[in-house]
């Protein structure tokens, strides 16, 4: 019994000791979100891209094969296969759904 005794008042001394401890916050690193550069649409860039990108590894589809909703999904896997800058997949975006087949 005097052996589990020692073993429980160290245990609570330890426990002590620790909890008068100087204690730390740690620190989070704030990051500066940068503003995003603003986009400027141009629809004769985005032919130029559309058709000297897109057609480098299948046909060529008509902007006018797609709906403008079947084209956003279309345009977000290709572009970022192609690795298309956001201002390039904004403008080829903006070319294909200007031309896009009506509903």
């Amino acid at each position: 019994m005097k052996i589990f005794s020692s073993v429980v008042f160290l245990c609570l001394l330890v426990i002590c000791i620790a909890s008068c401890a100087k204690k730390t916050t740690p620190t989070a690193t704030v990051i500066a979100a940068q503003p995003k550069a603003s986009l400027v649409i141009n629809i004769e860039e985005g032919q130029r891209i559309y058709q000297a990108s897109c057609g480098r590894c299948h046909r060529l589809p008509s902007p006018a094969e797609f709906t403008q909703r079947q084209w956003t999904p279309i345009m977000d896997r290709m572009c970022r296969k192609a690795r298309f800058t956001e201002n390039q997949k904004a403008n080829a975006l903006a070319y294909v759904l200007e031309n896009a087949k009506a509903i």
